[in-house]
């Protein structure tokens, strides 16, 4: 059987859905994979994902307009069984493959209205206007769909309602990424941030906190910059001097920060689409054994201080992210407790194996349809 994956928008090594879902199926003979991206870095096979590339997008206009018909006209020429799509202006795209009589499944790797009204980039007014709209479009959508997968269990509540074949496959972490860092937390005197680099996932009251941290706490920070004005104010703030800045790292080469780390950081601003998230993040400090600091959302703090793994904070407080930065430097054999325990929890639960069963048998349930 034929699964065509499909995104204009994520990198073709991306690991929700090249490292965990289209290698899951590969490893199985029974499926044939093609990944559609679209980067301009053309054709290759990798782990026997065989990978096409549609051309590079050049902007959001293209992005939106353009590529999503080259899209079409090349999941049409795979010659699938069936579609696997996982970006918001894709939708029309799924929707003329299921005019074709296609089987498409629709991933939703976020709440893309409450994404809106977080981004900095167009006035509130024109946000919430097209959070609007493009829910009532997105819900009306989601009918024509085979099956809809979602990233956590919030987005799956919202989508059962229009679509009742709708499952939630979250991102945990493959168990065995981070298992050769070293345990030893005596010498570590940093704490550590990796993912995009943006003010609403707070890395400004990270970098003020850093003013009331004892002083020989550094931050380590691995990412790619939202935008040229994030970078400007972030390298250009007094408390940069602190920052061991390494770019965008591999998820292997993250190691590197992980194991100069004692803390691993998740202080999102308290916006709609954060709230009910279920960053990655969480994860990969588990797997790499890091105790966790992160915001005091409900649903984090049901994760985080129900399972004695980190401390939940403030994350406008740069005072508050201080206090917990500190009471974890100080006292470095509970942060490797709640690191290990953590690391435990990824074995036991949080790890990939479940939901990539659950994958795959919701594929055939499609498939035999």
């Amino acid at each position: 059987m034929k699964i065509c994956h499909l995104t204009t928008a994520h990198p073709r090594n991306d690991v929700r859905i090249f490292e965990k879902e289209c290698q899951s199926l590969a490893m199985n003979e029974q499926y044939s994979v093609v990944l559609l991206v679209a980067d301009g870095l053309g054709y290759e096979v990798n782990n026997k994902v065989k990978i096409s590339d549609i051309g590079a997008r050049k902007g959001r206009f293209n992005r939106f307009f353009v590529q999503s018909w080259r899209m079409l006209i090349y999941a049409l020429k795979a010659k699938a069984d069936l579609y696997h799509f996982h970006d918001p202006e894709l939708i029309f795209s799924g929707l003329m493959l299921k005019l074709f009589m296609k089987k498409v499944i629709y991933d939703v790797h976020e709440d893309v209205p409450k994404s809106l009204l977080g981004r900095e980039w167009l006035p509130k007014w024109i946000l919430k206007v097209a959070a609007f709209k493009f829910k009532l479009i997105e819900n009306l959508l989601s009918r024509s769909f085979s099956g809809i997968i979602t990233a956590t269990p919030a987005i799956q509540n919202r989508f059962l309602s229009y679509n009742k074949n709708t499952i939630c496959i979250q991102n945990y972490p493959d168990q065995i990424v981070f298992s050769t860092i070293s345990r030893n937390f005596s010498d570590r005197n940093s704490i550590c941030y990796t993912g995009a680099i943006s003010k609403i996932r707070g890395i400004i009251p990270l970098l003020d906190a850093l003013s009331y941290c004892d002083k020989s706490i550094r931050l380590h920070l691995a990412g790619a910059f939202i935008d040229s004005k994030i970078e400007q104010e972030v390298k250009s703030h007094p408390n940069f001097s602190k920052v061991k800045y390494y770019g965008q790292l591999k998820r292997q080469e993250l190691q590197v920060v992980y194991s100069q780390s004692f803390a691993g950081l998740v202080t999102f601003l308290p916006l709609p689409n954060h709230i009910e998230a279920q960053p990655n993040k969480f994860f990969e400090y588990m797997d790499a054994g890091l105790a966790i600091i992160a915001s005091d959302f409900p649903q984090w703090k049901a994760i985080v201080e129900d399972n004695a793994i980190g401390l939940c904070i403030n994350p406008e407080d740069p005072k508050a992210i201080a206090k917990a930065i500190d009471k974890l430097y100080n006292d470095k054999m509970s942060a490797k407790e709640m690191g290990e325990k953590g690391r435990e929890l990824v074995f036991e639960k949080y790890n990939w194996e479940a939901e990539k069963q659950k994958l795959i048998k919701f594929y055939l349930s499609i498939l035999s349809a």
